[in-house]
């Protein structure tokens, strides 16, 4: 088994970083710790638009919190990493533009830094990660918000409904 040593500023900008695991702890002068293994010259909230100009994210890309270059200091276009609650990054495209939880259909909220569906407007349970539904047939929608067969709560069950939270047992 062989390990190496990384020098810590093989993380750009960073100039001081923890000794067991590679994360920044001080970035050099004129530069911010933004994460764990990044530092910027912009404040969270904000991105680097020219060289030593930096600007809002949610100007740029509306109900974005926060965003980044990836050090692209080219062409400076920023893409969006966390939006504003209620909201996720589009990662289908180039900028990840702002979506609203609503385009994931029967979502009531969702993640605000990935394309997740956190809960289901009611009568809907999560059944993926982007995806809410009903629960199947000889199913209802349990406490814990799972679809469950009638036959593993009553034996001999035949027919289960769950409306509104409550469950019809034949």
């Amino acid at each position: 088994l062989t390990s190496s040593c990384l020098a810590c500023n093989s993380m750009r900008y960073c100039d001081q970083c923890s000794s067991t695991i590679k994360n920044c702890t001080k970035c050099e002068e004129g530069f911010i710790l933004v994460s764990e293994t990044k530092c910027s010259s912009c404040e969270n909230g904000q991105y680097k638009s020219a060289p030593g100009k930096c600007s809002s994210c949610a100007e740029r890309i509306g109900q974005c919190l926060i965003c980044d270059t990836d050090n692209d200091e080219i062409n400076f276009i920023p893409t969006c990493t966390k939006c504003e609650d209620g909201f996720y990054p589009n990662h289908n495209d180039a900028t990840k533009h702002c979506l609203t939880c609503r385009n994931m259909t029967n979502c009531d909220s969702c993640s605000s830094s990935e394309h997740k569906c956190t809960s289901c407007i009611d009568g809907y349970i999560l059944t993926s990660d982007i995806t809410c539904g009903k629960c199947g047939e000889k199913q209802y929608k349990s406490a814990e918000n799972k679809c469950t067969t009638c036959s593993e709560t009553i034996s001999q069950c035949k027919y289960c409904n769950s409306d509104n939270d409550d469950i019809t047992f034949i």
